[in-house]
């Protein structure tokens, strides 16, 4: 189960929060362990709320009810809602579909969400302050909540959800390992047929043919040859590589909803001095970031750091950022940035990235991820930060 609960709570608490309800599919996911496709997809309404004291409580689509059993989902009561859009065979073998007909017949469902999250809120004990997620609701979903709370305080609750999502379990910290691994292996697997005449469009099938084969989901493909590696977004084309072209990966998936990214540069042939000299620039502003991230530490001083060592290499400052938390979003909170006034804390997954673009000749990059450790930073990333040769 995703939900850090002792953190949750001492959060709540110290707010003076007596129940949560989150409605994104990330953040139903994090309380409930459930993922709703039609919450994702914007085709139906989900909630998982949360009370200060007690286990969560799910509302859900009954037309869910196998991604809730396949999911494992872990919550205290169950309220479903809506028309089934199915009907239930006699003859049934497997051991699943047992399952799902054993919580079918135990669940009480509700003609709509409304009437299924209505029947939740009177279920729990009488609460005076509600944080409340609004990110997964339309207006008039947001208007029509807000009016079945009543007379009772109710908070923004995105932002104490991304804090208390900051801090990852061990068991996040494993999923976001797989994800890395997934996606260092495509990676890997798309670099080994990169050769003149192999098209950017070539290359990135091989990514996703490799990354869908080990179960990842693409979340971002920048792939860029020659001139176009030095493109901010180098969304891949028909060009196809040639000799001495520098070539730049950015790549991103999600295994199991966590989402993972990496960069990498390769030349096809051998460097010049100058892209040699660029490399090292860039890898020596990474490693001065790595040593700063350790609990405590400012994400603003990290960026200045590597700001600093990069300007030492002889190259210009950073962009706003390089680097952010990571976890069931691509990008979280805190952000490595200049003016960030948010600390690092043990248990923070950080995706450190450095770039340095030449626009028009060439672009080079490295991204990585580290989790934050009591004694220092721990990579998550394994394959080798050296300039790849092709």
């Amino acid at each position: 189960m995703p939900l850090n609960g002792e953190r949750a709570r001492n959060l709540m608490a110290e707010r003076g929060v007596e129940a949560l309800i989150a409605t994104s599919p990330q953040n139903v996911y994090y309380v409930a362990d459930y993922w709703s496709r039609g919450l994702e997809l914007g085709a139906s309404e989900a909630y998982a709320i949360l009370p200060l004291d007690g286990d969560p409580l799910l509302i859900a689509p009954v037309e869910e009810i196998d991604l809730i059993v396949e999911g494992g989902a872990l919550f205290e009561s169950l309220y479903l809602y809506g028309p089934p859009g199915f009907e239930v065979s006699t003859d049934w073998t497997a051991e699943r579909t047992g399952e799902i007909l054993r919580l079918l017949e135990s669940s009480k469902i509700y003609v709509d969400a409304p009437s299924a999250l209505s029947a939740a809120l009177r279920d729990m004990n009488p609460v005076k302050r509600i944080a409340l997620d609004s990110s997964g609701l339309s207006p008039q979903s947001l208007e029509a909540l807000r009016g079945r709370l009543g007379d009772v305080e109710v908070v923004e609750g995105l932002g104490l959800l991304r804090e208390m999502r900051m801090v990852k379990t061990l068991l996040e910290v494993e999923m976001l390992r797989r994800a890395t691994e997934v996606l260092e292996k495509a990676m890997e697997d798309t670099l080994e047929i990169i050769a003149s005449g192999v098209s950017e469009m070539e290359a990135s099938g091989m990514f996703r043919y490799s990354l869908a084969s080990d179960g990842g989901v693409e979340t971002l493909i920048h792939l860029g040859f020659g001139e176009r590696s030095s493109y901010p977004n180098p969304i891949p084309s028909t060009l196809e590589a040639a000799r001495g072209d520098v070539i730049r990966l950015r790549l991103g998936c999600t295994l199991s909803h966590y989402h993972s990214r990496v960069s990498r540069t390769a030349i096809l042939g051998r460097p010049r001095k100058e892209l040699r000299g660029v490399w090292e620039a860039i890898l020596s502003a990474q490693d001065v970031a790595l040593e700063a991230l350790e609990p405590g530490a400012s994400a603003s001083e990290v960026y200045e750091k590597a700001e600093r060592a990069l300007r030492e290499g002889g190259l210009r400052g950073l962009g706003l950022s390089i680097g952010s938390g990571i976890g069931l979003e691509a990008y979280e909170p805190p952000r490595i940035g200049r003016g960030s006034d948010e600390e690092l804390l043990e248990g923070m997954v950080i995706a450190l990235d450095v770039r340095y673009l030449k626009l028009g000749s060439y672009g080079v990059e490295l991204e990585d991820l580290y989790h934050i450790a009591g004694d220092g930073a721990e990579p998550l990333t394994r394959t080798s930060r050296d300039l790849y040769l092709l």
